[in-house]
């Protein structure tokens, strides 16, 4: 809502714009309970469009110019942008013939005229609001107010509809739930007002209009009951009781609460009722409605929950508060705070969240922190940090001192909330982001057990990607969570030390940050602007995101470094004055002589002197200069003052220091002590006494469990230490850490070192030792490439391939095909195409470490499996199955990667436009006969044609004109993007690039078929006596619905592990407890079964040494039975399918 617009005087009853100026052009915008305009006092009966009427809400209600093509999104979502952009226009236009005095139209953007008179009911409602939150109304200023609520007689822009416009849509659900819950608010806060002021009469309609908007509130009902009884109305209260009750019982089937049968008591026996809290209407910040207590929130408070000193900056607090209050209105902000090492901006945010909070009583605060060492490798590191705050991880930040006591109590209060968001939201965000395993005991010891399994279910499900792998999954589910949460209290979330952010945190910073904006919630990031530019190197992942940032929502950037230097001497003035002295004018002269105001040089400065003595206290406990104090001898730089104070430190205490700087800016408490051979005791004690509370050098963050073991996590209390300690040490020395420290944490986290994949992976790297790197940096490429942090996945695997040539180790093919794909998804083809080449050209080498052959085995490996549809791939349902009969041009790995299998390699042109796929010369199918490109171009035609029936034809839809094919809008399949070069070369174009084609071919649907009997058998072609196959096996005999046998295909191209020659398969139903009973009874070998969820973990426990677990692609749905009724009706199908908002689904 612009604060430029006119609020009506407080002395109107009509809320309209003073009229004493008649030759004034002014409109009036009425948004509740409908949208009405009033021009010159005469309603608007023309506005040109529905679509004129949706923008000018919107841009009335907006605080800033909107560009152009976010409004064409706004309202055009489900058309390409040239189309909107275009559509636009004709809006625009309209917009202004009808409405041209109120609105500014730039090339570029869109805005109410700030000079306009322009009256909004919504910023009318905010200044109610602000005014009722104050808490020191005057009875006068009260009844004014009172009077003025009967104008808001309905929900935002009630009844209103944009066809086709979802992002409207969805920013109209947003602002309706925000301005309802400021509406009834302000209700309840004046129907306060009047009760404490002995004026029921006044809180009556208040009451009343309140229960109208919300007709399910039972305490609204006991707060009518209340002040009808005070104002003497005892039987009319009764009454409300009666309504209330059968209310509940029609609605919820329950009857009335304990506090409304008391209040009800109480009114019968002729008592006139107080203001108690079971009468009041529950607010999110009420600690009643939380989860029990957790023990650490009723131990005695630590020394490290006192506040820590901040002086200044009140300029930047001031203009950081000016947009929490516009996001507390429902209007999200972001906000950035810039400047080098030392400036502040971490303490800055610290004490802008710890005063927030102390103003706001239902904000919540969260943060999360980049790592200069980890952060870039470790997909979503400050999201997941922010995610488990507010999911109730609070401890550690409380006896660290993070967070204040009453800070600590909102976040464990959310949990319930947000766990239940997480279920319903953010599935997939659970072991993604945030660890099953602790978020599941939080929510325990918030006593919410069904919260707790439905958690545990989730994380026990397997891992199911879909075929086209997509980041914005996660994103969304991110901002679906914090929506939902933000639906409740404000968020105000903190992201630090963003110069090291990772590719997908920053990408979802991004989304976050458009997506949100209409929403309680206030975005602040930190970073450091030189840091952003390396060198020569590429710019850091934030840096064109800060850039587009400030394009998007305007002046946002606090920069700290531009300081004047009168707030520098104003910084170091306070910061001297927080203690007794007697410091006078020439030492603050020469002191800020030396620093300039810098935070972090004046601060270490000041705590040098003081402990070296040139600062003493005197009797009466003032500071005073000790004795002359010599300038020039002082440090000049920031790296002096910090060799200072660590040379005040005893050897051991400087060794335990230069450790931890080589585990990173955070570190293990452990992990020191073994490295130095000392008890944890000891250590520990080291660590929070001497080098944490007395040199106030590192901090602790809390501990975690891992296993058996509880480890301590500790932090430098600034970058620059550790970076300073790191560097003082020789590369030897560094390399030697390294690797010790690796070692450790090895040991530390056994059997979950898949958690710390990045952090051994830094370390064995540095260490130089590329062996015990490799498997580390292929699991953390992995985890980041099914996470879609494509960046860090790329550099994971790329180090990963320098070791592997090093080790001339096999796997260095693998490696980069894993590279390739992850550059395809990435859409960076150029570089996809590099890594494949290298990766063909390895796998062209004969292998250097084959295993020999064994003998044929005489058993039959016995399996039951489904009845499939077909043999024929064309018309398969069961793609898994088919892939023992048939092999497509690529393969797919355990890990999800896509390795070649008919084709030995591929090229990708045109900017991912086209593929040219290279046959292997020995493919051949299971009959002798050669298999070659035609067969291929003959088996897509052939899915394609509608003729076919093929059930997943759909999966070939990104082949150039294969959707206009088979829905029959081109008849000819030439004009299908698939053709033969020749018999081992197959060019396929595509309509537009698509990151996820190569998972495609992996489907049965991108089988060839042999044409040369296709053509000769027709449909009998799959028949046993006809059929060939080029997988692993052929068909040597089929009994539909009871058995087939399986034989080992002598042509077939690819390797072949093992010594199988013969598989028995019995058809079987799906019936796992069948299954598992005939393979407990040694009457089947394999089970390939999909067990329940409740089932899986009894399974894995009894069959330890037998059961295999291994990702799949899949996609489940649910369908209706036609037989039965409604659904046997086809109007009622139709109906339901025009009712679903398929485009919305799809996004």
């Amino acid at each position: 809502m612009n604060q430029q617009y006119t609020h009506p005087n407080l002395e109107s009853e009509s809320g309209a714009l003073p009229s004493t100026n008649r030759s004034l052009e002014r409109l009036e915008i009425f948004t509740f309970g409908g949208l009405r305009l009033v021009r010159n006092g005469q309603p608007v009966a023309n506005t040109g469009s529905r679509r004129v009427e949706a923008l000018l809400a919107y841009l009335a209600c907006a605080d800033r110019p909107q560009p152009r093509e976010l409004l064409a999104d706004l309202l055009w979502d489900d058309r390409p942008q040239q189309q909107a952009m275009s559509n636009l226009r004709t809006v625009l236009s309209g917009l202004r013939k009808h409405f041209g005095p109120f609105v500014s139209i730039t090339r570029a953007a869109v805005e109410m005229t700030p000079a306009a008179k322009v009256w909004l009911d919504v910023s009318e409602l905010t200044e109610y609001a602000r005014m009722a939150r104050a808490g020191n109304m005057s009875m006068e200023v009260a009844s004014r107010i009172t009077r003025a609520m009967s104008r808001f007689n309905g929900e935002f822009l009630e009844g209103f509809y944009l066809r086709g416009g979802r992002g409207f849509e969805l920013w109209l659900l947003q602002t309706r739930e925000t301005q309802m819950t400021r509406l009834l608010d302000t209700l309840d806060r004046l129907v306060e007002f009047h009760l404490d002021h002995t004026a029921p009469a006044a809180g009556i309609p208040l009451a009343r209009q309140r229960l109208q908007l919300d007709p399910l509130s039972e305490a609204g009902y006991r707060r009518l009951m209340h002040l009808l009884a005070a104002d003497g109305q005892r039987l009319t209260a009764l009454a409300q009781f009666e309504a209330c009750r059968q209310m509940l019982n029609d609605e919820f089937g329950v009857e009335p609460e304990a506090e409304t049968i008391a209040l009800v008591a109480q009114i019968r026996g002729g008592e006139l009722p107080r203001v108690t809290e079971a009468s009041r209407i529950d607010h999110p910040s009420t600690p009643s409605n939380g989860p029990p207590v957790p023990d650490f929130l009723q131990k005695p408070a630590s020394p490290a929950e006192t506040p820590t000193l901040f002086v200044a900056r009140n300029r930047e607090l001031a203009r950081l508060d000016e947009q929490l209050v516009m996001a507390l209105d429902g209007r999200g902000q972001v906000a950035l705070v810039t400047g080098e090492a030392g400036r502040g901006k971490s303490s800055l945010l610290s004490e802008f969240a710890r005063r927030a909070q102390d103003a706001y009583p239902t904000l919540v605060a969260a943060s999360g922190v980049c790592n200069a060492y980890l952060g870039a490798g470790d997909p979503y590191l400050p999201f997941r940090e922010l995610l488990a705050q507010l999911t109730g991880d609070a401890e550690s930040r409380l006896a660290a001192g993070n967070r204040s006591r009453g800070h600590a109590h909102r976040l464990w209060n959310l949990l319930a909330h947000s766990a239940q968001a997480l279920v319903e939201h953010g599935p997939n965000l659970i072991e993604t982001l945030i660890p099953a395993a602790s978020l599941t005991r939080r929510v325990n010891a918030a006593n919410l057990p069904a919260l707790a399994n439905q958690i545990t279910t989730l994380a026990s499900q397997p891992r199911t990607p879909t075929a086209t792998p997509e980041k914005y999954q996660i994103f969304e589910q991110v901002g679906q969570v914090l929506e939902t949460l933000a639906n409740r209290q404000p968020l105000l979330l903190i992201l630090d030390d963003l110069q090291w952010a990772d590719s997908a945190s920053v990408n979802l910073l991004f989304y976050l940050a458009r997506q949100l904006v209409d929403l309680p919630i206030m975005l602040v990031g930190a970073y450091r602007p030189i840091e952003l530019q390396a060198g020569s190197g590429p710019p850091a992942p934030f840096a064109p995101v800060a850039g587009e940032l400030k394009r998007l929502f305007g002046d946002i950037e606090l920069d700290l470094g531009r300081t004047p230097a009168a707030e520098g001497r104003e910084f170091l003035d306070a910061l001297l004055d927080s203690v007794p002295n007697r410091l006078d004018e020439s030492f603050r002269a020469a002191m800020f002589g030396r620093t300039q105001g810098h935070p972090l040089f004046t601060v270490e400065l000041l705590q040098v002197m003081q402990e070296r003595g040139d600062l003493v206290q005197d009797e009466a406990g003032l500071w005073i200069e000790g004795r002359p104090l010599d300038w020039d001898s002082l440090p000049p730089r920031v790296e002096a003052v910090i060799e200072q104070r660590l040379a005040r430190l005893d050897d051991n205490a400087q060794e335990i220091l230069s450790i931890a700087a080589v585990e990173g800016e955070q570190f293990t408490g452990q992990v020191v002590a073994r490295l130095l051979g000392l008890s944890e005791r000891k250590l520990l004690r080291q660590l929070s006494r001497m080098l944490g509370k007395r040199h106030r050098l590192v901090r602790a963050q809390g501990e975690v469990t891992v296993g058996e073991n509880r480890l301590s996590r500790f932090q430098f209390r600034h970058a620059l230490f550790q970076q300073y300690l790191y560097h003082q040490l020789s590369p030897g020395e560094r390399r030697l850490l390294h690797r010790d420290i690796a070692a450790v944490l090895e040991e530390l986290h056994a059997g979950h070192t898949g958690e710390i994949s990045v952090a051994l992976a830094h370390h064995y790297t540095e260490a130089g030792q590329g062996k015990q790197a490799i498997p580390h940096l292929l699991r953390a490429g992995d985890q980041a490439r099914l996470a879609y942090a494509y960046e860090a996945a790329i550099e994971h695997y790329r180090q990963a391939v320098i070791f592997l040539k090093e080790q001339d180790d096999d796997r260095a093919a693998d490696t980069l095909m894993k590279l390739g794909l992850t550059y395809h998804n990435a859409f960076r083809f150029e570089e996809s195409r590099q890594a494949y080449d290298e990766a063909f050209a390895l796998r062209q080498q004969p292998a250097r470490h084959q295993s020999a052959s064994e003998p044929a085995a005489e058993y039959t490996l016995r399996i039951a499996v489904w009845e499939p549809t077909s043999l024929d791939p064309a018309l398969a349902d069961d793609q898994n199955f088919y892939h023992q009969l048939f092999r497509g041009l690529v393969a797919e790995t355990t890990e999800l990667g896509v390795v070649p299998d008919v084709a030995q390699r591929w090229e990708i042109l045109d900017g991912g436009r086209s593929y040219i796929f290279h046959l292997r010369p020995d493919a051949r199918w299971s009959d002798g006969a050669p298999l070659t490109a035609a067969d291929f171009e003959f088996a897509w035609k052939r899915v394609l044609n509608p003729a076919t029936g093929a059930p997943l034809a759909n999966l070939l839809y990104d082949v150039k004109n294969g959707r206009a094919f088979h829905q029959g809008h081109l008849p000819d399949a030439g004009s299908v993007g698939v053709r033969a070069l020749d018999a081992a070369t197959l060019a396929v174009e595509l309509e537009e690039p698509a990151g996820y084609f190569l998972h495609l071919l992996a489907c049965g649907t991108g089988c060839p078929v042999p044409r040369h009997l296709v053509e000769q058998h027709g449909p009998n072609w799959t028949a046993p006596e006809h059929i060939a196959t080029n997988g692993p096996f052929r068909v040597e005999r089929w009994l539909p619905g009871q058995s087939a046998v399986l034989r080992k295909n002598p042509h077939y191209h690819g390797p072949f592990s093992g010594n199988l020659e013969r598989v028995e398969l019995t058809i079987s139903r799906w019936d796992s407890d069948a299954n598992l009973k005939r393979y407990e009874a040694g009457e089947l070998d394999v089970v390939l079964d999909l067990f329940p969820s409740e089932e899986t973990d009894r399974v894995r426990r009894r069959y330890a040494g037998d059961f295999i677990a291994a990702p799949a692609l899949q996609t489940t749905y649910i369908g209706f039975n036609l037989d039965q009724p409604p659904f046997d009706d086809v109007r009622v199908r139709q109906a339901l399918a025009l009712a679903i908002d398929k485009q919305a689904l799809a996004n």
